[in-house]
């Protein structure tokens, strides 16, 4: 029986775990801001440029024009939930780390916080 069992609880442990049923609640962008402090702030930034002070870009601008904000809201939660190789770097899966709800509430902060400019660049 134990045999049996090995295999599953290895792939549960190396899928992590199950993605969690979001009750139909509205998104909570002040518990977004409190988890964007916690977990996306070292690399995206306080005003969302993901450009410290000094040094390269550490990741994505959320006020960047076809930046991550032009992105569905399921787009943005696959990123958050899988995490994503770009340009700049990679940037870490939270999967397993993050809840569903929080994904949820850390979009909506995005969305409200941030907006990309709708300039148009020319030559």
């Amino acid at each position: 029986m134990v045999r049996l069992l090995l295999p599953f609880a290895l792939c549960v442990v190396a899928c992590g775990p199950p993605e969690s049923v979001v009750e139909d609640v509205a998104p909570d962008p002040v518990a977004g801001a409190s988890t964007y402090q916690q977990h996306c702030l070292r690399c995206h930034q306080e005003n969302g440029t993901g450009q410290p002070a000094t040094g390269p870009a550490l990741a994505a601008d959320f006020n960047a024009s076809g930046g991550p904000l032009s992105r569905t809201d399921e787009e943005l939660m696959r990123t958050i939930r899988l995490g994503r190789m770009g340009e700049i770097g990679a940037m870490p899966p939270w999967r397993g780390v993050l809840s569903t709800k929080q994904q949820r509430d850390v979009v909506a902060y995005l969305r409200q916080e941030f907006e990309p400019s709708s300039s148009v660049l020319t030559d």
